[in-house]
């Protein structure tokens, strides 16, 4: 018994013969096409010189005897199964590396800042065609990293070799291991940093606090070690979070500064598709996202896919009401901060002036 497969790709004709000797028959071969039948031009062009004329000159089953009809029946299903397999294979042969979706690890990660606008950013850089993300945060470089790298890989999305994966967990820019952890996976990595005003983030940081612990203490008594707001309480993590010179500096000797990106929070808010345009060139993206795909008629931007028009906002968790806090106290932290401001500024080349007072 021979299994033939005659593939003729102009027609795209995709034929399984078996055939076999026949015991006490003549020596002529029976054959059992499986699929639809060609016509007898088709079938010639598929096979010219093979000597197989395939349907049109089979002769019906219903005239064989008994027992070839029994064993085609049983090698039928047999080659069912084959042929498809085989068809299978060759559909996927036929499509490019580019378009068969896989699994792959991140080519850019956002790691953070916390409630500095590193949601919104993910949002936004959804509108774009070739940005794939995971939709919770991964947390693999500070929570998870003994769960490995092949588990840190499927909790990506499917994507084709070109498209962009790219991941946030703000948490990462305050872990003390996640830049070494992520100069080990891939040292060519793309790092985006999302900063605020350090105060504003700090009151928003609290804010959100609040929003799951409603008892917590009073802002002021969280973030002095005094009742004159004259000692910082520099290990509250809302207050130390905000030291981006500190923590930029851990990064720095790990990657090059080329690799990495600091987004204005507060242009997400004002001017996101100026921004969203930096980050694009960054990550070597053609440009595809517009002031058309900003609703800015309320408080905050809302991304917009095109053509619909569709509104998506990022709910109510946004733009949570700051505390209340005295003058004298917001003073004192922004005192507190600005040499370290001062020091971030002249690491990275940008000067975000608005948070100086």
């Amino acid at each position: 018994m021979r299994l033939h497969k005659l593939v003729n790709k102009r027609v795209e004709t995709h034929v399984v013969l078996v055939s076999f000797p026949l015991v006490g028959v003549s020596s002529s071969r029976w054959r059992f096409h499986l699929g639809e039948c060609p016509t007898r031009a088709k079938a010639i062009r598929a096979a010219p010189t093979s000597g197989h004329r395939f349907c049109p000159l089979v002769r019906k089953i219903s005239a064989m005897p008994k027992y070839v009809r029994l064993f085609g029946v049983f090698h039928h299903l047999i080659l069912s199964a084959a042929f498809v397999i085989v068809r299978s294979n060759d559909d996927l042969k036929t499509k490019t590396d580019d378009q068969i979706l896989r699994k792959h690890l991140p080519r850019a990660i956002i790691i953070g800042a916390k409630k500095a606008g590193t949601r919104a950013l993910l949002e936004y850089l959804r509108l774009h065609s070739m940005v794939k993300a995971p939709g919770p945060e991964v947390h693999f470089f500070d929570r998870y990293y003994h769960r490995g790298l092949k588990w840190y890989k499927d909790q990506m999305p499917l994507s084709r070799k070109r498209d962009l994966v790219i991941e946030k967990t703000p948490r990462y820019f305050i872990t003390k291991q996640a830049p070494n952890r992520i100069r080990r996976m891939d040292p060519n990595v793309k790092l985006i940093v999302v900063v605020r005003d350090p105060v504003t983030r700090a009151l928003s940081e609290y804010a959100q606090i609040v929003s799951k612990r409603p008892g917590i203490a009073p802002f002021e008594r969280m973030a002095f070690l005094d009742d004159k707001h004259k000692r910082i309480n520099i290990s509250w993590h809302a207050v130390d979070t905000g030291l981006y010179d500190k923590h930029v500096k851990r990064w720095l000797k790990a990657f090059p500064r080329s690799n990495m990106l600091f987004v204005s929070g507060e242009k997400l808010v004002s001017n996101p598709a100026a921004e969203m345009r930096r980050v694009e060139r960054f990550l070597e993206l053609p440009p595809q996202i517009t002031d058309m795909h900003f609703d800015q008629s309320g408080q905050f931007p809302c991304p917009r896919k095109l053509p619909s028009m569709k509104s998506h906002c990022l709910g109510s968790s946004k733009g949570r009401r700051h505390p209340i806090v005295a003058a004298d106290a917001l003073n004192a932290l922004a005192q507190f901060y600005r040499p370290h401001n001062l020091r971030f500024f002249q690491m990275t080349g940008h000067n975000f002036t608005s948070w100086l007072r």
